[in-house]
């Protein structure tokens, strides 16, 4: 599966269909790295970037870049992946 990427940097349209389709390729693509199915991903992902003092969302609710960057996703999966 390919590493999501985010298209739309800080998006400012709340009901945007490709970031809300970039939200489910991430979970998505968690899920598939992680095998860990029927787990919420994003939720735990928001957890693990909020844990981590990383900026989550624009001030209309999408991801920020750094929630796609491939470093912080590499990080939550080896952590998700210990549990």
């Amino acid at each position: 599966m390919t590493k999501p990427i985010l298209h739309h940097h800080n998006c400012q349209q709340a009901d945007c269909n490709m970031c809300f389709e970039d939200h489910i390729a991430l979970g998505e693509y968690l899920e598939e790295r992680t095998h860990l199915f029927h787990v919420d991903h994003l939720g735990r992902y928001r957890g693990w970037i909020d844990k981590h003092g990383i900026p989550a969302e624009t001030e209309w609710g999408w991801a920020t870049a750094e929630t796609f960057d491939e470093e912080n996703i590499e990080a939550y999966i080896k952590e998700a992946s210990d549990d």
